[in-house]
């Protein structure tokens, strides 16, 4: 998808995307956090800048500079396939 996404093969609307429908065994809520913006945008950009290849990081920081929600939690699926 990386390659249709980036233009190599064409474009991504041109693919149907695999979809998977799961079942949600378990959700957790672990922990609501404080972070002052300063803090929270320093953490984004560097996990941003460590991502090798050309994924839109520039894109990808302007629009964190603007907008942002964060939430930690954990999910168990478990996905069956019938047929």
């Amino acid at each position: 998808m990386f390659e249709y996404a980036r233009g190599k093969h064409g474009r991504l609307s041109s693919i149907k995307i695999p979809k998977k429908e799961v079942f949600v065994k378990e959700f957790k809520f672990l922990k609501l956090r404080k972070i002052n913006n300063k803090q929270l945008l320093q953490n984004i950009e560097k996990r941003i800048n460590k991502v090798k290849g050309d994924f839109r990081q520039k894109e990808i920081k302007k629009i964190w500079r603007k907008n942002w929600q964060v939430v930690d939690a954990g999910v168990e699926c478990t996905y069956v396939q019938y047929g």
